[in-house]
Formats: structure tokens, C-alpha cells, sequence
């Protein structure tokens, strides 16, 4: 058969303070591992102070253990805008 490529599973959640998208990547979170699509019904809750160290070469370091926090789970970035500040 053709080869097909793999969906993405990425989602973003737009729009001003106080709408819910915190809540709503609980929720999906939660739904996600109900249906056995991911292990971790709690969705890893991440900032800017997470990715972004105070060094020079020390943000590649953080940024990949809070991935790995994240492996088979929900990585949320609140204010992901921050990360390109």
C-alpha cells in the first residue's frame, strides 16, 4: 500500500488572558489518555523560565529536560510568545 505520513499531534490553544486555554489542555490532556493516545492524564505546565537559562548554552540543556518531562504526554507552553523575546 501507499505510504501515508503520520499526523501531527501538535494543537495550539490562541487567544487573551482569561479564555480557558490552560484549561482546555487539561481537558485534552485528560481526554488523550482516557483513550490510551498518551500515558500522562496531566499536561506538563511550562514558562519561559523553563526553555530560556541565564547563560549562554544553557538553554539547549533546559529546553531538552523539559521535553523529556513531557515524553508521552502534553507539553504546555503558557506564553510561548515570551520564548522568541
Amino acid at each position: 500500500g501507499m505510504k501515508v505520513a503520520q499526523a501531527s499531534k501538535h494543537m495550539i490553544f490562541t487567544g487573551p488572558p482569561g479564555t480557558g486555554k490552560t484549561t482546555i489542555a487539561r481537558v485534552v490532556a485528560n481526554i488523550l489518555a482516557g483513550l490510551g493516545v498518551i500515558a500522562e492524564p496531566k499536561p506538563i505546565e511550562t514558562s519561559r523560565k523553563d526553555f530560556v537559562a541565564e547563560y549562554e548554552g544553557q538553554s539547549a540543556v533546559k529546553t531538552a529536560r523539559t521535553i523529556d518531562r513531557a515524553m508521552d504526554g502534553v507539553l504546555f507552553i503558557d506564553e510561548a510568545y515570551t520564548l522568541v523575546q
